[in-house]
């Protein structure tokens, strides 16, 4: 009997590392370069987040490797840019300028992808 506890003990706490492992966060910063004020953020699910603070101020991100969209609006609505390593061209932005792509000071509202 003891040896199924341990081999469900040894279950729970692997599922529990993957689950801790999987949570990122990601870095706004208020000017290009990741120069200036910074904001951590987390992305714990898919679901929309609108910025309480730091609304219309970012222009460079660290999405620690990662995948965010930021988007125009709140509540994910207007225009959506994607940001994720190796994309920088079509619907994604170059992390070190939100310029390059038209979208410096422009983020509302996040969601992870």
């Amino acid at each position: 009997m003891s040896e199924w506890r341990v081999w469900i003990f040894l279950l729970v706490a692997s599922t529990t590392l993957i689950h801790i492992s999987d949570a990122r966060g990601f870095t706004l910063w208020e000017n290009s370069d990741f120069d200036g004020e910074s904001r951590e953020m987390q992305c714990t699910d898919f679901e929309c987040h609108n910025f309480d603070s730091f609304n219309d101020a970012a222009s460079s991100i660290n999405t620690q490797g990662g995948c965010v969209a930021l988007f125009e609006h709140g509540n994910c609505g207007g225009r959506r840019v994607i940001f994720k390593p190796g994309c920088e061209l079509g619907e994604c932005c170059k992390h070190s300028n939100f310029e390059s792509c038209g979208f410096n000071d422009q983020a509302s509202s996040f969601a992870c992808c």
